[in-house]
């Protein structure tokens, strides 16, 4: 669920359909939670899931999950109503678990696939531009099974994402920080959790969110971790802005010492 730029909410999900298999819901409120309208994407026969959603600059959507065996990206007008859609994998199962805006005006996917990598399944990263065109896509993980669940835009330009994995460390809750261009910069382990969103904390640090265990156990706690800013989230001032502080130090401590020098003479 996410809150509209009206000030409603747009909600996801997904159910069984006594024809159709799987279908996937788009349900539309104002701001008290009165229905306004819904949709419902997907193919007869196809299993069709989406998990996430982000609302574009023209106040349409863009919708994301999986069909037919392949991550699923759905764009819709203001109004639900299909614009276009594209699908990306490969031979095996793959998978989107959640969609973010990027400051492009594009949107990357974070989920798992079967089809590429090195090991069962990996996390799986997918880049496109505004129109849905892949512009890049990396794998995550070794020979065991890794996936990505949660994602948001850094403040530097670059992705985090949460998941969990076999092979990265034990298994175990992992958090991963990509640059821009999805190059790997850091990774940290989050234990045995399962971490399934994240997002940025007002000191530039990250909250996570998730329950304690692993995923086939959901009866366990509801579980949140901080962890503090890394260096590349931090806002940096520029150079000359810091010769300019630092002249500014300079001068008022010479005008200063100056006035010291001159009230002491004085007083002699």
């Amino acid at each position: 669920m996410i809150q509209t730029n009206d000030d409603g909410f747009a909600i996801v999900g997904y159910g069984d359909h006594p024809l159709y298999g799987t279908e996937s819901r788009l349900v539309k409120t104002d701001s008290k939670g009165n229905l306004l309208w819904n949709k419902t994407y997907g193919e007869p026969n196809e299993s069709s899931i989406v998990l996430s959603i982000v609302q574009a600059d023209d106040c349409g959507y863009a919708l994301a999950g999986s069909t037919r065996g392949d991550m699923w990206l759905v764009r819709t007008d203001s109004n639900g109503d299909v614009q276009w859609e594209e699908r990306y994998g490969g031979q095996n199962g793959d998978d989107c678990s959640s969609v973010v805006r990027t400051i492009d005006g594009g949107y990357l996917l974070a989920g798992s696939t079967a089809s590429f990598g090195a090991g069962d399944s990996d996390g799986w990263v997918v880049k496109c531009d505004s129109q849905g065109n892949m512009q890049w896509s990396k794998t995550y993980g070794e020979t065991g099974r890794d996936g990505l669940r949660g994602a948001i835009q850094a403040r530097n330009g670059g992705y985090v994402l949460v998941g969990r994995t076999d092979t990265i460390s034990s298994p175990a809750g992992v958090v991963v920080k990509l640059s821009a261009s999805g190059e790997l910069e850091w990774e940290k382990s989050l234990g045995d959790n399962t971490p399934e969103s994240v997002t940025v904390a007002s000191d530039g640090g990250y909250i996570f969110v998730g329950y304690k265990g692993e995923p086939t156990n959901r009866d366990n706690e509801v579980w949140a971790v901080k962890i503090a800013p890394d260096s590349g989230a931090q806002e940096t001032v520029p150079l000359y802005a810091t010769w300019i502080v630092v002249a500014v130090v300079i001068t008022v401590a010479g005008l200063g010492l100056g006035l010291l020098i001159y009230l002491m003479k004085r007083n002699r």
